[in-house]
């Protein structure tokens, strides 16, 4: 049982270091983010209407060469996009205020921490019989 208290100790310090605490900066870097992201989603339209306007022959003068560039521009803007919005998802559903945004994270600790001791009780349940 000690040996229990002191791992469920371990594991309760480990999660609250600072690893596993919110940037100071979060509701700024959020902002830069969404800001990033509707930046490059318009990148991506522009860049689609110019290929969308070279397959109509409207600027049959522009070479192979600036073409494959400017689809490799895109694709990786299109990761860009995809980095950022899977960045984003993690910060789902919290609240905008940084104070706010910190208490869910310790309320859902806490409950994470309930769930693991009503883990190990019901595993220590089985190994007993």
């Amino acid at each position: 049982m000690a040996n229990k208290l002191e791992s469920l100790k371990a594991n309760l310090k480990i999660l609250e270091s600072p690893d596993f605490q919110a940037p100071k900066d979060l509701t700024k870097q959020t902002a830069d983010w969404a800001r990033n992201t509707k930046q490059l989603h318009a990148k991506i339209a522009e860049y689609s209407d110019r290929l969308t306007s070279l397959s109509t022959g409207a600027d049959a003068q522009m070479d192979i060469v600036r073409i494959v560039e400017e689809e490799q521009e895109i694709t990786r803007l299109r990761r860009e996009v995809e980095r950022l919005e899977v960045s984003l998802q993690g910060f789902e559903g919290l609240p905008m205020d940084r104070e706010k945004a910190r208490k869910e994270v310790q309320r859902v600790e806490r409950v994470l921490e309930a769930l693991k001791s009503e883990r190990d009780a019901l595993f220590e349940g089985l190994v007993d019989r």
